[in-house]
Order: C-alpha cells, then sequence, then structure tokens
C-alpha cells in the first residue's frame, strides 16, 4: 500500500484533500482489487503458472512506482483545464477529479488486487490446505499491507518525501518479485 499512500499524498497537491479526492483513491483501491482478483482468478484458471505470474505483477509494480512521479506531474495541468473547463466548485468538476485520481491509481490498485489470488495459489503449492491457505494467506497479505501503510504514512513520507517513499515501493515490489 506504500503506491496508494503515496498517491493520495501526491494527489493532495492538484486534486485536494477533500473527501470527494480522498474517496477517489479509496475507490480506485478497492476497484483494482476486485479487478485485479478476478483477472489473476481468470489467468490462474487458464493454467498460467503462478510463481511467474506473481514475479511479473510485482515488476509491473516497481514499474508504476518508477512512472509514478511523470504520472503524478501530469494530472496538474489537467485539472487546472478541468477547473476552466467545468468551474471550480461545480458537480461536473468534482466528478472530473473524481475520474482524473480514479484513472491515476488505477494501475497500480488492479495489480494490488491480482496478488491475493496469485499469493492464496503459492500457499496451497506450499502444502497449505485450501481452509489454512484462504486464512493464513489473507492475515499475511493484511498484515503486510497494514505495516507497508503505517510505515509510509508515519515514517516513509515525513523523513524521505514523496520521492523516498516511491523508491522504496519500487523497491519492496523488487524484492517481492
Amino acid at each position: 500500500l506504500i503506491h496508494e499512500i503515496s498517491a493520495a499524498r501526491w494527489l493532495a497537491i492538484p486534486i485536494g484533500a477533500d473527501a470527494p479526492a480522498l474517496a477517489a483513491v479509496l475507490t480506485a483501491l478497492l476497484l483494482g482489487f476486485a479487478l485485479g482478483g478476478a483477472a489473476a482468478g481468470f489467468v490462474l484458471s487458464r493454467g498460467y503458472q503462478a510463481k511467474h505470474f506473481a514475479i511479473l505483477i510485482e515488476l509491473a509494480l516497481a514499474a508504476c512506482a518508477l512512472l509514478a512521479p511523470f504520472t503524478f506531474s501530469s494530472v496538474e495541468p489537467l485539472i487546472a483545464r478541468g477547473a476552466v473547463a467545468f468551474g471550480l466548485g461545480t458537480p461536473g468538476f468534482t466528478v472530473y477529479r473524481f475520474s482524473i485520481a480514479l484513472l491515476t491509481c488505477l494501475p497500480a490498485a488492479v495489480l494490488m488486487g491480482a496478488t491475493f489470488p496469485v499469493a492464496l495459489r503459492l500457499a496451497r503449492a506450499c502444502g497449505l490446505a485450501s481452509h489454512d491457505a484462504a486464512g493464513t494467506t489473507y492475515a499475511s497479505n493484511t498484515l503486510g499491507a497494514a505495516i507497508g501503510a503505517g510505515a509510509c504514512g508515519f515514517v516513509l513520507l515525513p523523513l524521505t518525501g514523496y520521492l523516498g517513499a516511491v523508491v522504496a515501493g519500487c523497491a519492496m515490489s523488487l524484492l517481492s518479485a
């Protein structure tokens, strides 16, 4: 979740830190989890090797992290154009900001969502029974997400800034790969 916490922080500048802006990041995260989980389940059901798929997902997440500064820098001019086109404070501008934030955060969120079914498949391959694999994998995944989110918000961003947090997220994805 280092990627998404960093995205929320970065997007607070051009999009704002109000409820619609934060809702967009959270919506992207949850929608991405759902889409990524469904897509990974589909890919795995077609016989793709979980280990190889996990590596590809983590490499793609690392690429998302490396591209994030460029992606998020392109948001500010888009928001400025939307403010002129829709007018500040209008419902149209709120929907526009929401859409930009959603589309900006969605790719990484889809990849993160794909990690759980892959991790579950890998846990089963390691010999965990189905009921043990699901609970253990979910608990481990949630604990890792909580640690990553906390570390990003309370340690990485204050100590290293946005770019340091992005580099740390990239490094963690590469390490996972």
